[in-house]
């Protein structure tokens, strides 16, 4: 767990990176998207839709808030990426001979 937040952490400071061409590599965790980092609202749906490509999950109104830390985002990525691959309630039937 704590390994994929770890390369979660790296993968999101890339795509911020690239996003802002600046290194946000020594950028603390606790930096906010918006006023932190400056990122306007359309460039706050820009990152949910290249986070939404990397991770292929779905964020909804492809928004985030401009109040999240990188380390708010990176727990919900985890979070997010966790529930999408956790095993689903339903019941796998064996196919009748």
């Amino acid at each position: 767990m704590e390994f994929r937040k770890t390369v979660l952490n790296q993968d999101i400071r890339a795509l911020l990176s690239d996003k802002l061409h600046v290194d946000c590599g020594p950028v603390p965790g606790s930096t906010t998207l918006a006023d932190g980092l400056g990122i306007d609202s359309l460039g706050l749906s820009d990152l949910a839709e290249a986070i939404e490509a990397k991770f292929e999950i779905s964020i909804p109104n492809r928004m985030l808030p401009g109040t999240l830390t990188i380390d708010q985002l990176v727990d919900l990525l985890s979070s997010e990426l966790e529930a999408a691959c956790a095993p689903s309630d339903a019941v796998m039937a064996e196919a009748a001979d």
